[in-house]
């Protein structure tokens, strides 16, 4: 493994040894140091962490061909860092009820919307880190679903991008990250991070209820799951606006969702067939399943929904409009592939194969890792690296 990949991954060994020795992923709500308190921006991140060195340079442009004509000038926009963005989500349709009933509570009408870019400003490369470890920019828009709060109603991505040798940004394909459960998000900034030093530009996107997005309930974990539809739509309008980046080179974008990440990740990719590769980890089916039975995350999480009055027929409401099952079918097996870790009890394997039935996944787009929820994260340089694989097949 070369140097610039360790330094791309050392956050991924750092969470799995804090795993693994057992202090989880989850704290009680309420408790000191809850992650769901809004004072806790990441701090590979942010800007003031990182320091300032005079004004950020432009973010790139595609140069325009001489050969090209001279259109007519127009007055420029208040701020030259905010994209115009369209919804392409259209009507989606299934003829089983259940998965009809699923794709309504995602569905959204499409507009016309801003997405701002804000660049952060470069900090001081550690030896063996290389750029594509730290987000090159912010992108920030309106959510389709919105709950009626403001700062979770603000979707955050964070760009994490493709670059040469000299560190110059580059045209490269696109990856939407969606993490896991995980409070920091950081198995989702290392993978975002290790795709983009493999020449894609990777946006891994907040969760309502994670990073600067805070709602009413203080864990971001119930309130991703709680607000699982907006984050389906959220993940989808995401699509569109990856593909409005400069930089970002043709209309295909794959997405990766681990975990948490994964299940809802593969339900974005379900409404339309928009995303290419769908690469989901650690994840599965069966959500009702996965609480009652799961361990460990799982358990925390079952809890924590309890002590917010989730239980009974208001949890089952919240879980069915998520279900991956509902919508597996949806899914093109071409393009769909599912990491699984043989011993896990978070997601246990029979949820897991659950969803790779449902989705028709066989031979080599199912994928089976030793170890189990926490320890298969020692062969994510590995998935990393199949990711890459299938990526550069599919462009």
């Amino acid at each position: 493994m070369t140097i610039r990949r360790i330094g791309a991954l050392w956050q991924v060994i750092g969470c799995t040894a804090v795993v693994a020795v057992g202090w989880g992923c989850q704290e009680k709500p309420g408790a000191a140091g809850r992650h769901g308190d809004a004072a806790a921006p990441p701090v590979a991140v942010t800007v003031e962490a990182m320091g300032t060195r005079g004004p950020p340079p432009p973010l790139p442009t595609t140069p325009t061909p001489a050969t090209q004509p001279t259109q007519p000038t127009q007055a420029p926009p208040a701020d030259p860092n905010t994209v115009a963005v369209r919804d392409s989500l259209g009507d989606v349709r299934d003829p089983d009820a259940g998965a009809q009933r699923a794709l309504d509570a995602v569905r959204y009408e499409s507009a016309e919307f801003e997405a701002h870019i804000e660049r952060v400003p470069p900090g001081r490369e550690g030896w063996g880190v290389s750029m594509a470890a730290r987000p090159y920019a912010s992108i920030e828009f309106p959510s389709p679903k919105p709950a009626g709060i403001k700062s979770q109603d603000t979707v955050r991505l964070w760009w994490y991008a493709a670059r040469d040798a000299q560190g110059e940004v580059i045209d490269a394909p696109a990856v939407l990250v969606v993490h896991s459960m995980l409070p920091t998000m950081q198995i989702g900034k290392a993978i975002a991070a290790s795709l983009a030093n493999a020449g894609f530009h990777a946006f891994m996107m907040e969760m309502p209820g994670y990073g600067g997005r805070t709602g009413e309930i203080a864990d971001p974990g119930v309130t991703a799951l709680v607000h699982g539809t907006q984050a389906v739509a959220d993940a989808r309008r995401s699509r569109d606006v990856v593909l409005a980046m400069p930089r970002v080179k043709g209309r295909r974008v794959g997405i990766q969702g681990t975990s948490l990440g994964g299940f809802l990740a593969g339900n974005a990719a379900a409404l339309d067939g928009a995303f290419d590769p769908v690469l989901l980890l650690l994840s599965g089916g069966d959500a009702a399943g996965v609480l009652r039975d799961g361990s460990r995350d799982a358990a925390v999480m079952r809890r924590n929904l309890a002590l917010y009055g989730y239980e009974g027929d208001r949890l089952t409401a919240v879980l069915a409009a998520v279900e991956p099952l509902l919508l597996a079918h949806r899914l093109d097996a071409e393009k769909t592939w599912l990491w699984t870790a043989e011993d896990d009890r978070v997601v246990p394997r029979r949820n897991s194969d659950a969803f790779a039935r449902a989705a028709s996944l066989e031979g080599p787009h199912r994928v089976l890792m030793g170890g189990n929820h926490y320890t298969s994260m020692l062969a994510l340089p590995r998935v990393v690296e199949q990711y890459v694989e299938i990526l550069r097949e599919r462009e």
